[in-house]
């Protein structure tokens, strides 16, 4: 037979809504290897194609754009009727003493900004309207933007 000590106390009795058992461990999460978690060279393998082609179709032209901000480049050496001479940074300098180019740049930035705020402001009224009106306005307000969206390029096509 078993003996019980008088010293030993009986564990607590659970509370009231609580299990009787104790909960289980909490097991450390052991982290991953450092290839694992971010997929290891699998990815760009798959990609590696595309970026090939973006590479070239993207690193030759920008090449072949600073070569050509290098020469003298007018009419009569794109037509073949005079041979190329090379200017160095002499169109930089040309270019930015000239007092029209920095007007066209400030016009150009301000035209550029004034397109992008209010090209989102109005996609965002027209995305909070959106959200408030009932279901057959809404498929018009939808098809009217879309109509204004692939017009210009509907007429460009054309």
């Amino acid at each position: 037979m078993t003996s019980v000590s008088p010293n030993a106390t009986a564990p607590p009795a659970p509370a009231r809504g609580e299990r009787g058992t104790a909960p289980a461990p909490i097991r450390a999460r052991r982290s991953p290897r450092l290839g694992a978690a971010r997929g290891g060279r699998t990815p760009w393998l798959y990609l590696a194609p595309a970026l090939i082609v973006l590479a070239g179709l993207l690193i030759y032209p920008i090449y072949q754009l600073g070569l050509i901000s290098t020469l003298q480049y007018t009419q009569a050496q794109v037509s073949g009727g005079e041979p190329t001479s090379f200017r160095g940074l002499g169109n930089y300098t040309d270019l930015f003493s000239d007092g029209q180019f920095w007007r066209v740049l400030v016009a150009t930035l301000a035209f550029a900004a004034a397109c992008v705020v209010s090209t989102l402001a109005v996609g965002c009224a027209l995305a909070v309207l959106l959200t408030r009106v009932r279901a057959v306005p809404r498929i018009a307000l939808m098809l009217a933007a879309l109509g204004a969206w692939a017009t210009p390029a509907v007429t460009g096509s054309t």
